[in-house]
C-alpha cells in the first residue's frame, strides 16, 4: 500500500469521525504529501537522463547513441518540471515551447 492510499483511508476515518478541524489537516497533509511525490518523480527523471541530457545554445538537447544530438528542448520545462518537451518552430521566430509557451533563441538552426 502507497502513502497516498494510507493517506485516502485516513480521510475516509476522519470523515466518519466528524471532526472537520482533523479532516483539514489530513487534507493539508495529504497535498504536501503529493507535491513530494511529484517532486521525488521528477528528481529520479533527472537523475535517470542526467548523462543523457546536455544544455547546449540556451536549449537542452539529448545525446543519442551515435553522439548525435535530438532536441531542442525547453529549459524550463526540464529545469522546474523535469519534462523534455520539444520546442517547435513558430512562424519563422525562436521556438516556442508549446507546453509553458517560453520563446528560446537559438544561435544554431534547428
Amino acid at each position: 500500500m502507497s502513502v497516498l492510499d494510507n493517506v485516502k483511508d485516513t480521510v475516509k476515518i476522519i470523515q466518519q469521525i466528524d471532526n472537520i478541524g482533523l479532516y483539514r489537516k489530513i487534507l493539508d497533509l495529504q497535498s504536501e504529501i503529493m507535491e513530494l511525490v511529484e517532486e521525488n518523480r521528477n528528481l529520479k527523471i533527472q537523475l535517470q537522463n542526467k548523462d543523457t541530457i546536455v544544455f547546449y545554445d540556451s536549449a537542452y538537447w539529448k545525446k543519442l547513441e551515435n553522439e548525435e544530438l535530438d532536441g531542442p528542448f525547453c529549459p524550463r520545462c526540464w529545469d522546474y518540471e523535469a519534462k523534455l518537451v520539444r520546442l517547435l518552430k513558430h512562424k519563422g521566430r525562436h521556438p516556442k515551447c508549446p507546453h509553458c509557451k517560453n520563446f528560446v533563441e537559438l544561435k544554431m538552426n534547428t
